[in-house]
């Protein structure tokens, strides 16, 4: 190739050259362009994600504190279960003794009054002849006086006797109803109790089933999070080169 061709190639070489730089410079500035307005786009994205984060870290907070109230309560109510069965305790305890000693007065009530029965027979019907037979063997008037008197003297000891017992026994089953009466509605407070806690517990269960769903949702937007923001500084150093 002679000189004169040489500089000819030369020449046009040198024109490419200069021609392609503006569409090499219109490319890159291109690419940048788009890696902004995905990082741009990103963070628009990870601001969102930050949002539903600090919003489920008050969820949570909130809903923990509503579960410490509500283990609270729990607690007030089984120790109430505890002092009520406590008194229920006690209280059939006294029952028992009670049901004991009305058995026991009315056993005495019956043996006295079957003696008084066999008494007043001796008196006026059976064969033995019994306080007639006293009133018979008296002498004279005064002796008569005497005898009547220590036989209905006898007569209104008995009676007393079964009265007094009677009254017991009566004293006896008032207690005895007024007790029942006093279980009956210990029993009610009891049962109350009971659906109290067990409402409390299952609103307790139903605070912790969300409180976990919310950590879950929590450590999902953190994940989240953190991808885009790894996905942001990758873009940024590919901005900055």
């Amino acid at each position: 190739m002679d000189a004169n061709n040489r500089k000819k190639l030369s020449a046009a070489l040198a024109l490419l050259m200069l021609s392609s730089q503006p569409v090499l410079a219109s490319g890159l500035e291109a690419e940048r362009s788009k890696a902004v307005q995905k990082k741009n786009s990103i963070e628009s994205n990870m601001a969102g994600t930050q949002s539903m984060i600090n919003q489920t870290k008050g969820q949570v907070a909130t809903v923990q504190a509503e579960i410490r109230a509500l283990d609270a309560q729990i607690t007030q109510v089984n120790l109430k279960l505890d002092q009520l069965n406590g008194e229920m305790q006690k209280l059939q305890a006294e029952i028992a003794q009670t049901k004991a000693e009305l058995e026991a007065a009315k056993e005495e009530l019956l043996e006295k009054k079957d003696l008084y029965a066999k008494r007043l027979r001796a008196m006026y019907i059976a064969n033995d002849r019994g306080y007639l037979d006293i009133l018979l063997d008296s002498t004279d008037a005064e002796s008569l006086i005497g005898n009547a008197r220590m036989i209905r003297s006898i007569a209104t000891s008995d009676r007393k006797l079964i009265d007094e017992i009677n009254a017991k026994v009566k004293e006896i089953e008032e207690k005895q109803a007024l007790l029942a009466e006093q279980e009956k509605q210990l029993a009610q407070k009891q049962e109350q109790a009971r659906i109290e806690k067990s409402n409390l517990e299952a609103a307790n269960a139903q605070k912790t089933s969300f409180m976990n769903n919310l950590v879950n949702d929590l450590s999902s937007y953190e994940a989240q999070y953190d991808e885009m923001l790894r996905e942001s500084d990758a873009i940024q150093s590919q901005i900055a080169n």
